[in-house]
């Protein structure tokens, strides 16, 4: 009777473990996970700087450089590698990869500064349109139209 006892305590403590075990991991593993997300902010908030830092003041204000101003090739390149960055940052969101908190922050910005005038001429001229149809369809017509196109443009690669 003994043996069955400690059997049965054994028993219970080696599934309290491996239930420990188990918690502990995914604790850590939510953990690695937040670390990342907040990484990959911090990227995305780098990468950001680097391109204002580049350009002239006002460049994605809506009253502020016109389509007449003058930029050099590499701040054109600047202004593109700032629409490839803002379409990155929609198809994040529209994979889950943005909490809700962080895309508060982003939407307005990245809409407001796609929308500036200059940026639509560079844009507009690149001939990219059709390649940034998922930005496009965010800017114009908000995040459920581009999650339509976005399932859409996904779809039609399968």
């Amino acid at each position: 009777m003994i043996e069955i006892v400690a059997s049965a305590v054994a028993a219970g403590a080696a599934v309290a473990s491996v239930w420990l075990a188990f918690r502990a991991i995914k604790l850590e593993l939510r953990n690695f996970e937040q670390g990342q997300a907040e990484q990959m902010y911090i990227e995305y908030t780098r990468r950001y700087q680097d391109i204002l830092k580049a350009l002239p003041f006002g460049c994605f204000d809506p009253d502020g450089l016109t389509k007449d101003s003058t930029l050099t090739s590499e701040q054109r390149s600047t202004v593109h590698a700032h629409i490839d960055m803002c379409s990155e940052e929609v198809k994040l969101r529209l994979r889950g990869k943005i909490e809700a908190h962080v895309w508060k922050d982003w939407e307005d910005g990245i809409r407001l500064g796609v929308k500036s005038p200059l940026v639509q001429e560079i844009w507009l001229d690149a001939k990219w349109f059709q390649t940034y149809s998922v930005l496009s369809k965010f800017v114009d017509e908000g995040i459920d139209s581009a999650r339509a196109e976005f399932t859409n443009s996904v779809t039609s690669l399968s």
